[in-house]
């Protein structure tokens, strides 16, 4: 809008109305509301977000345990298989309707673009990205160390059931510390079984060289009796860590059984007929 004004300081004598100009406005005309907004902007309505209903009941599965997203019978069917441990009862929502908890597997859903969202028993939600295609199957997981914390909060590092990286690691620290006591105790166990053999052999008026090896045999038993304690201590330790591996994954729930492995832990100390030593072994 522009406005045009002569200075107040020079007054011109208005120009005389021509036959052509435009009759002036009416006095009682309203000017245009500088904060109306233009006519593509009239009917633009900000959307809500959509609320989560978290309260929804999970649909019927059919004769077979599944839950589908539409009818079976459509086309361009594929299904979305979400993933996370059972324990931490994970809710499943794809675009807005509940599923069930985590584990599950939706069938019937059509080949497309979808929003995957879920809630975990503390109300922490969150959300990804679902592309699904023509008789296939798109697995998303939702589990790890997010889904733990929110389910439980609760369990003991021996007691989670759950083959972290960190009990990984102490478990490898606690195995090669068992194995170099091990190596330290079998070696300490034969400087004393010599010594007690030079003892044997020394002759009874070299009481000297006797008092010695009497001396280095009882440090050498000594150490030697350390070195085992402490791989026992390991290998025990290691075995505590180990029981997700050795015994298997705590939940069951999924639809494709885990394989199973077998896992053997053991420590032998071998002691007599002039023999010292100990055998420490682990396998997975």
């Amino acid at each position: 809008m522009l406005l045009a004004a002569s200075p107040a300081s020079a007054k011109k004598k208005p120009p005389a109305a021509s036959e052509d100009a435009k009759p002036a406005a009416a006095d009682d005309e309203k000017p245009a509301d500088p904060d109306a907004k233009p006519a593509s902007q009239a009917n633009d309505v900000e959307k809500p977000k959509t609320i989560l209903d978290t309260n929804q009941e999970a649909p019927k599965t059919d004769s077979l345990g599944h839950v589908h997203f539409s009818s079976p019978n459509g086309e361009g069917l594929g299904r979305v298989v979400v993933n996370a441990p059972a324990t931490a009862k994970v809710k499943v929502f794809l675009e807005g309707r509940f599923f069930g908890t985590a584990p599950v597997t939706i069938f019937s859903v059509p080949k497309g673009d979808y929003i995957l969202e879920y809630t975990y028993p503390d109300g922490k939600q969150g959300n990804k990205p679902v592309t699904v295609s023509e008789n296939e199957e798109t697995a998303i997981d939702i589990g790890g160390a997010k889904a733990a914390t929110a389910g439980g909060g609760g369990g003991s590092f021996f007691g989670s059931g759950e083959m972290t990286p960190n009990r990984t690691l102490l478990m490898k620290g606690l195995l090669i510390g068992g194995a170099a006591a091990l190596v330290f105790g079998v070696t300490f166990g034969i400087l004393e079984v010599k010594a007690e053999s030079d003892y044997e052999s020394t002759p009874s008026n070299m009481q000297a060289r006797l008092d010695s090896l009497q001396t280095s045999g009882q440090r050498d038993a000594t150490l030697a009796d350390i070195g085992y304690v402490i791989a026992a201590v390991g290998a025990i330790g290691a075995g505590i860590c180990a029981l997700p591996l050795i015994l298997g994954p705590s939940n069951s729930s999924s639809e494709k059984p885990a394989p199973t492995t077998t896992s053997t832990l053991g420590i032998a100390p071998i002691v007599g007929g002039g023999t010292t030593g100990g055998t420490l072994f682990f396998r997975f």
